[in-house]
């Protein structure tokens, strides 16, 4: 059937920080190619990190400030990436509970989105666990090799920081789909 998205609003998770917005490797350029522009979301209805704002942290408050006054995600969309991370909320003592510039890990910058970038970046923006964890539902898909320490973390039901998928355990709305290859 036909799917009536005029009113949809879409909220990108993260962003590499310091690639061009139209580079090939961005979160921009991948939602809008297989998101936005079929479903014609308009900028009106996208909120969107910019991987090239002269201030990250001036650009993590301004998005926040958005979220804060649009409301919980309905839908929260993620994947788990092969250290367990959410988002680009990477493994770390201690969770940042709200949009902010995320220092990358190696296994991250390996990400194959980033395979044409070149100098892959060392940092993104990123909404924080807290924001992620107030959706009113989450789906979480898994797909991709070399994920089996992080499956088996988030499996363990032992929520850590140091597999910050597992903190999907503190969320009473969450479905899973893992595809195995």
């Amino acid at each position: 059937g036909a799917l009536d998205a005029s009113r949809l609003r879409i909220s990108k998770l993260d962003e590499w920080l310091g690639l061009p917005m139209d580079d090939a490797a961005t979160c921009e350029t991948y939602l809008a190619e297989r998101i936005l522009t079929p479903l014609g979301v308009t900028s009106a209805r996208y909120l969107s990190f910019n991987s090239e704002a002269p201030d990250p942290v001036a650009e993590c408050a301004r998005v926040a400030l958005e979220l804060e006054s649009t409301g919980p995600f309905d839908l929260c969309i993620l994947g788990i990436g092969v250290n367990g991370h959410l988002g680009l909320n990477e493994p770390a003592d201690e969770m940042t509970p709200h949009a902010h510039v995320a220092i990358l890990q190696a296994t991250t910058m390996d990400h194959p989105m980033l395979n044409e970038a070149g100098s892959p970046p060392t940092s993104g923006l990123t909404f924080g666990m807290e924001d992620l964890l107030s959706s009113k539902k989450i789906l979480l898909l898994i797909t991709g090799g070399g994920k089996e320490a992080a499956i088996e973390a988030l499996k363990s039901g032992q929520v850590t920081s140091q597999a910050p998928a597992t903190y999907l355990w503190q969320h009473e709305n969450v479905v899973v789909i893992e595809r195995t290859n």
